[in-house]
């Protein structure tokens, strides 16, 4: 169907590679990625949340598919360093055999009480957690579903002013590279508790990131601009200037 369509929406910059494997069309095809609606940005401009020392959170879904045991065995890394440290997935499985999986594996592991789900909750709350978070975590297990995806909560952390430790992922590696709001390291546990300590421990560092994120998020990310670029691309289709 895509081969014969006018023109193809995909959603990220290596979508548009993968599809264009297929025999897709380069020119008729236009990525959408994902933004931060004008609520979030309200929200951000009226809510200051102070950040809690020693807290990392991951927003999101539990799916096996994004392999989080890797993040759990992180943190047990960066646990046996920082006394303080404690672990939030916020969001919750499409399954529920999901999330109880992830759980059992922090049971195994010893670190129930420095570990803490809080399920499907209201987004303004998701973000209170996250913006709270003295690290935010984005971690995307490197399988070929997931690589061509655009991931909603980097640009919800940058737009949080928090700092971010994720890994080498098309979208990922390239906002980090142009922004420098946090850092991109390889698919590791221990990649990732390296990263995790290096910022948790330097604060100043840490938060000189953090600001990094919020003016790249309103030149690139707003749903208004990705809205504009869209309507540009609708009307070049129908022949209008």
């Amino acid at each position: 169907i895509c081969r014969h369509a006018d023109h193809v929406f995909v959603q990220s910059e290596q979508m548009l590679a993968d599809m264009a494997s297929y025999g897709v069309r380069t020119e008729r095809m236009t990525p959408v990625p994902m933004g931060v609606s004008a609520r979030m940005e309200q929200w951000v401009e009226s809510h200051r949340v102070a950040v809690v020392p020693g807290r990392f959170v991951y927003l999101g879904t539990l799916a096996s598919v994004r392999r989080l045991e890797m993040l759990v065995e992180a943190f047990a890394l960066v646990a046996a360093q920082l006394p303080e440290a404690e672990l939030l997935f916020v969001g919750d499985g499409d399954v529920p055999r999901e999330r109880a999986e992830l759980q059992a594996c922090v049971e195994r592991m010893g670190l129930a009480r420095r570990v803490r789900f809080t399920g499907f909750i209201p987004m303004e709350e998701a973000w209170n957690f996250a913006a709270s978070a003295a690290v935010c975590l984005s971690p995307f297990y490197p399988a070929q579903v997931l690589r061509s995806t655009s991931p909603t909560k980097l640009v919800e952390y940058l737009a949080l002013g928090r700092p971010v430790v994720c890994n080498d992922h098309p979208e990922q590696s390239r906002i980090m590279a142009e922004c420098g709001a946090g850092l991109c390291v390889e698919w590791a546990a221990s990649a990732f508790a390296d990263a995790m300590l290096q910022l948790a421990c330097d604060p100043d560092d840490a938060e000189r990131r953090g600001r990094l994120g919020p003016p790249w998020v309103r030149t690139h990310r707003t749903y208004p601009i990705i809205a504009q670029r869209l309507w540009r691309v609708y009307q070049r289709l129908v022949g209008r200037t």
